[in-house]
């Protein structure tokens, strides 16, 4: 709700200063806007004599505004390499790697952690379980360590 005084239901011409977190906003309550997820306290006060009438100056708060993070999710179905055949050389182990609304994906093999789907190599013939979580940062939801697909990534022995 924008404060506006009003008189026998017609409005008096008052000015107001707007404040987001303490901080003055230039512009009506049009230009009282944020962009990131977060509370934010709005308060506003009138400027003394923009009207004939009588206004406190004290800061009256308008309310807490809650901007949420937006939901994250996956946009295409991760793959590993298939058919893959011990060769003495590191070979990688996702074919399709996740890609997420937004955010900063980081690739696990039990305790070892990448930051790019092409570092996630392996040598050794065997099963190795991938996964893979994301941080959203402070607008989008973060998601947590899950498997990169039901099956584990299989090197086979020559």
């Amino acid at each position: 709700m924008v404060p506006y005084p009003e008189f026998n239901g017609h409005g008096w011409s008052a000015t107001y200063t707007y404040y987001i977190d303490g901080v003055a906003v230039v512009g009506d309550h049009t230009a009282v806007q944020k962009t990131d997820a977060g509370e934010y306290e709005v308060t506003f006060t009138f400027v003394p004599g923009s009207s004939n009438v009588q206004f406190t100056t004290d800061a009256q708060t308008v309310g807490t505004a809650k901007i949420a993070q937006a939901d994250n999710k996956i946009e295409n179905t991760p793959e590993l390499a298939s058919a893959l055949v011990y060769t003495a050389g590191a070979q990688e182990l996702i074919k399709t790697a996740p890609v997420p609304t937004f955010g900063t994906v980081t690739y696990y093999i039990g305790e070892e952690t990448f930051d790019d789907p092409a570092k996630v190599k392996k040598t050794d013939a065997g099963e190795y379980t991938i996964e893979y979580s994301v941080d959203g940062g402070s607008n989008y939801k973060s998601i947590e360590k899950t498997q990169l697909t039901a099956a584990p990534a299989t090197i086979a022995p020559a």
